[in-house]
């Protein structure tokens, strides 16, 4: 059978000054589950940071890709 799991981690900050006042990661994994055996899974994060400096400020962007098996003898 099938699991999926969606996420979302939002970081916002309200702070006078330079420093990070919103970062956003959403993601989805799908993992295929084989009873007594094992499982192998797949996910893919994608995140956005803001970071504010002193009179500008910059954005980032990443990807995080993974994948996993868990195997039982």
């Amino acid at each position: 059978y099938f699991e999926h799991r969606e996420s979302l981690d939002l970081d916002l900050r309200f702070a006078p000054g330079p420093g990070h006042p919103l970062t956003l990661v959403v993601g989805h994994a799908t993992r295929l589950v084989y009873p007594d055996r094992g499982s192998l899974k797949a996910g893919l994060e994608a995140g956005f940071d803001l970071e504010t400096l002193s009179g500008t400020s910059a954005f980032r962007f990443a990807l995080e890709a993974s994948l996993e098996a868990k195997l039982t003898f």
